[in-house]
C-alpha cells in the first residue's frame, strides 16, 4: 500500500474548520502550521477499523486523523500535531526499532521504544498546544492522554497481528493496512 490510496489530503485550515474549532483561533494556528509543519499532509476520513485508532503517520510527510472520533475539537488538534511529531520520527529514524521489535516478537524493546516514542510525541504536542494558548486543555487533559504511553503491551500484540495479516515491512505500510 501506499500514500495513494489514501483520501485526498486537506489543508490545515479545512482541517480545523472541518472538527469544528472556534473560527476566532483558526488563523494562528494556520501561521504556526505553515511555519513549522507545512510539509507534513493531513488525511482527515474515518478509518475502516474496529481497533480505536484516533491517527496514524502514514509517511515522513503524512498523517491520517480519524473523523469517526466523537472527541472535542482540542482533543483532534492534539492528535494532528502527536502524529506530526511522529513524521519526525521517521525521518530521523527512530521509529523504526519500534516497529521492528514488533515483528521480531521483542516485547521488552518494544516497550522501551514505544514508551519515548510516545512520550516525545505527546511531550511535542502539549507544549505546543500551550504555545498555541491552550495552556487550559493542557491542564484538564494531559494527566488521561498520557496514559496512551502506558498502552505498549496492548499495542504491541496489536500491532504484531497486524503486521502477520498485512506483511507490512515499515510503520506506514502498517497503518495504512489497518485504517484502510
Amino acid at each position: 500500500m501506499n500514500n495513494q490510496s489514501l483520501p485526498s489530503p486537506i489543508s490545515i485550515k479545512e482541517f480545523l474548520l472541518e472538527i469544528g474549532l472556534d473560527t476566532n483561533h483558526i488563523e494562528n494556528i494556520v501561521k504556526w502550521w505553515e511555519k513549522f509543519r507545512n510539509n507534513i499532509q493531513i488525511h482527515y476520513f474515518t478509518f475502516n477499523t474496529h481497533l480505536p485508532i484516533f491517527g496514524g503517520v502514514c509517511s515522513e510527510h503524512s498523517v491520517a486523523i480519524n473523523k469517526k472520533l466523537y472527541s472535542e475539537p482540542l482533543l483532534k488538534l492534539f492528535i494532528l500535531l502527536h502524529e506530526s511529531k511522529h513524521t519526525d520520527q521517521i525521518c530521523n529514524n527512530t521509529i523504526k526499532p519500534y516497529f521492528d521489535n514488533a515483528k521480531e516478537d521483542n516485547i521488552d524493546d518494544f516497550m522501551f521504544h514505544y514508551v519515548n516514542l510516545e512520550k516525545e510525541a505527546n511531550d511535542y504536542a502539549f507544549s505546543t498546544m500551550k504555545e498555541l494558548g491552550y495552556e487550559d486543555f493542557v491542564e484538564k487533559n494531559e494527566y488521561f492522554f498520557r496514559s496512551n504511553e502506558n498502552n505498549g503491551n496492548q499495542v504491541f500484540h496489536s500491532m504484531k497481528s497486524e503486521i502477520q495479516k498485512s506483511n507490512a515491512d515499515n510503520i506506514q505500510k502498517l497503518v495504512i493496512s489497518m485504517i484502510l
